[in-house]
């Protein structure tokens, strides 16, 4: 070995050492004084914003590492990091069909998404620089290992590690590593994988991506332990299968099937996009389980039912409507209409039942009209349900 690649490798370590001291630092300074000990917005938003700034910073100095992509294959692997957030948000919405959902924990003040906006981003983005960095740099010829590796660590940096100091007992440490602990590092192990294939951007656009689904949307899943385990571990690891095979498969492609293939990609992207669009009532349609047989003959356990949403004012004797009772949603039949003080009051009935409903339902309860029934569609999330019950 000559004195010039003597030195080329000793700059490499330099580089690494201080790659890793300076990660080293932010993960203690993240996790053990902003927020544990500097708290309110100081600890919580602006010190951890300007440190992974400087990280970032930090990098514009290392010498820069790129996986040499073609123009086509870095367009394609952005596209299926586009790809791999929508498939994790269609995870989140079936996660919220099994275990509900509920408002978000998050401030959506236009000031406090403007600074959630800000403080993820910086850190999202200081996050993928480093990482991208280090496959390109270490795990180029090493993907097996580098995937795994750092998808292990770089998850640490998304779980809450004070709330994993203070765990006792061995059922609170099992909730936690299927709703928490294994998810994130799932999810790690895929955007690694991007990052291995496409450098800083697509990891950016997938960590990035499902990171503001979190902080940006009104309604949330709640966290079911079975279910979180399930899905938020599973779906990860098949959509990086399906984008490892995809990427690789696709280098060798001739032009003709190149463009079948991105017309499928494209299709399956638009029809996923609706899929989760229908579910969250975009289109003020929603669907909806039927767990009970109340409606029998019309409507059976297991079928779903879509509801059109509207006002109290727009339905009709005869119409089956869905209405908030208590906790509780249910769909029966108007079987009477009446008037008080202005406003119309509805009595409904199950077509199973001999006798009305006790409470009567105001207008303001409707929450829409049942307009298509599908047989038997919902017997696997209830299945579902049964074994997380």
């Amino acid at each position: 070995m000559d004195i010039s690649n003597k030195l080329i490798k000793r700059k490499s370590a330099r580089y690494t050492i201080s790659f890793a001291i300076i990660m080293v630092a932010a993960f203690v300074l993240d996790n053990f004084l902003f927020g544990p000990r500097i708290k309110g917005m100081l600890g919580n938003y602006v010190y951890p914003t300007i440190m992974w700034l400087l990280v970032i910073l930090f990098m514009r100095l290392l010498p820069g590492a790129s996986p040499g992509l073609s123009t086509r294959l870095r367009k394609l692997i952005n596209s299926l990091a586009v790809v791999c957030v929508f498939i994790g948000i269609l995870g989140a919405m079936i996660q919220g069909m099994m275990d509900g959902f509920g408002k978000s924990p998050f401030d959506h003040s236009l000031l406090g998404m403007t600074v959630n906006v800000i403080s993820v981003g910086t850190f999202v983005a200081a996050i993928e620089l480093t990482r991208s960095w280090l496959m390109q740099r270490h795990f180029k010829h090493r993907p097996a290992m580098g995937v795994t590796l750092i998808g292990l660590l770089y998850s640490a940096f998304s779980i809450p590690m004070a709330k994993l100091m203070n765990l006792e007992g061995l059922k609170n440490i099992l909730e936690f590593a299927g709703s928490t602990a294994l998810p994130e590092i799932s999810a790690s192990v895929l955007t690694s994988y991007l990052a291995l294939a496409g450098g800083f951007w697509p990891a950016f656009i997938y960590h990035g991506g499902s990171s503001l689904f979190e902080y940006l949307s009104p309604v949330l899943p709640n966290v079911g332990v079975v279910s979180s385990t399930l899905i938020g571990t599973v779906t990860p690891i098949l959509t990086l299968i399906l984008v490892q095979q995809i990427f690789t498969e696709e280098k060798g492609y001739n032009k003709a099937r190149r463009e079948e293939n991105h017309l499928g990609w494209a299709v399956g992207s638009v029809t996923a996009i609706v899929l989760i669009w229908f579910c969250m009532g975009v289109f003020s349609f929603v669907p909806r389980v039927i767990v009970s047989g109340s409606m029998v003959p019309t409507i059976d356990i297991g079928d779903i039912i879509v509801v059109k949403k509207m006002p109290g004012e727009m339905v009709e004797y005869g119409d089956i409507i869905m209405f908030q009772l208590g906790s509780m949603k249910v769909a029966h039949r108007i079987v009477s209409v009446k008037e008080e003080e202005g406003r119309r009051v509805f009595t409904t009935q199950g077509d199973a039942y001999d006798s009305p409903d006790a409470d009567p339902v105001t207008e303001k309860a409707v929450i829409g009209k049942v307009v298509v029934v599908i047989p038997k569609a919902g017997w696997i999330t209830m299945a579902l349900r049964g074994w997380i019950s």
